[in-house]
């Protein structure tokens, strides 16, 4: 009985902890909320906040990644970068062009200017 009794409460209680866990993943994260995790250390939740960024309407999200491009540190502003370029190339281009006339550091800058080269390249085919 004390056996049927331990395995009924760790059934619970494991089952609980997916059920919580299973919750948290699915909860949708705020814009600021995006941009905050972005911004910060975690790998993983990185991954998690841009699959939430590609969730939120055009409009939110082009001003989440205009936002994280004018006050992130440069790891930040080239995964935003990175992520813009994801967009439609008319709401694209000219976030990419801003990025590569007035990014403060020039490997950023080189690389907008390389996402610009690549826009061309494909108008020219």
């Amino acid at each position: 009985m004390r056996t049927f009794a331990v395995a009924m409460v760790s059934l619970f209680l494991f089952g609980c902890v997916g059920n919580i866990v299973d919750t948290e993943q699915r909860r949708e994260m705020t814009p600021q909320e995006i941009k905050k995790t972005l911004a910060g250390d975690d790998f993983r939740q990185k991954n998690k906040a841009r699959e939430q960024l590609n969730k939120l309407p055009p409009a939110e999200r082009v001003t989440v990644l205009k936002e994280l491009l004018a006050e992130g540190d440069s790891p930040t502003r080239l995964l935003a970068l990175s992520e813009v370029m994801k967009l439609p190339e008319s709401t694209a281009k000219p976030i990419i062009e801003d990025v590569a006339k007035n990014d403060p550091d020039e490997e950023i800058r080189e690389f907008a200017e390389t996402a610009l080269e690549m826009y061309e390249e494909e108008g020219e085919e």
